[in-house]
């Protein structure tokens, strides 16, 4: 039996409650049989302050390991897991977590969680799931400051760096069902803003040429335009 630390924990967040999930588990290396479980249930929503925890594990036959670990649970029931920092590098574990109903943010030069992120030199990781009839689709960022968008493990945009709210496009063929998308951004100093939409386009335009427009001379990273052209006569 274990208790931590000796006999409780602190909540690491200034706030009323803070949600935690839990996971403890035993493996035998004999076939023999082995329990561990913690003495709260798997997520838990606790008071701020000290929370106590006692673990328990028996070994019958040779149980060879034992693990525990403790996380941060999402906050909210949006469709966008996001993962807040309080760095630009999305580094360490996030000061918190919660679930955004859309990508969709004007913070002007105020914080995202005033009291738990700061207004500058912060970080977000959002994850999602889309699902789509197949097609093909145009994905839109817009973001002051930088921006890395992946849209089923593609990296679709990469703008990971220091601007005004500009605005990034790219083009891609979905199948049908559910699709991960992965948007991670970044804001250093002054007016902070991140926007994701998206589109299909299948047939949405005519022209002989499909022309992506990049903003530099080596075709790298995701096109600032894609438009269909009638002619190549500029």
């Amino acid at each position: 039996m274990w208790t931590f630390p000796p006999a409780s924990i602190a909540s690491p967040q200034p706030v009323t409650t803070v949600s935690a999930s839990m996971s403890m588990t035993a493996s035998s290396s004999t076939g023999g049989p082995c329990a561990a479980s913690p003495s709260i249930q798997p997520t838990s929503i606790w008071a701020a302050g000290i929370t106590s925890i006692r673990a328990e594990y028996f070994d019958q036959l040779g149980c060879c390991a034992v693990r525990f670990s403790i996380s941060p649970a999402a906050e909210g029931g949006g469709r966008w897991r996001g993962e807040y920092y309080n760095n630009r590098s999305l580094s360490g574990s996030p000061a918190f977590v919660r679930n955004d109903e859309r990508i969709d943010f004007d913070w002007g030069e105020d914080s995202p969680a005033p009291g738990r992120i700061g207004r500058d030199d912060f970080s977000i990781r959002w994850t999602g799931v889309i699902n789509e009839t197949a097609g093909r689709y145009r994905f839109e960022v817009k973001a002051d400051d930088g921006v890395r968008l992946w849209v089923n493990n593609h990296l679709l945009i990469d703008r990971w760096r220091d601007q005004p709210e500009t605005t990034y496009q790219g083009e891609i063929y979905l199948p049908a069902g559910d699709v991960p998308v992965t948007l991670e951004y970044y804001e250093h100093a002054g007016q902070a803003a991140v926007r994701l939409s998206w589109t299909r386009i299948d047939g949405a335009e005519t022209g002989a040429w499909r022309g992506e427009y990049f903003d530099n001379r080596h075709l790298s990273g995701g096109p600032r335009l894609v438009r269909n052209d009638g002619d190549i006569n500029f």
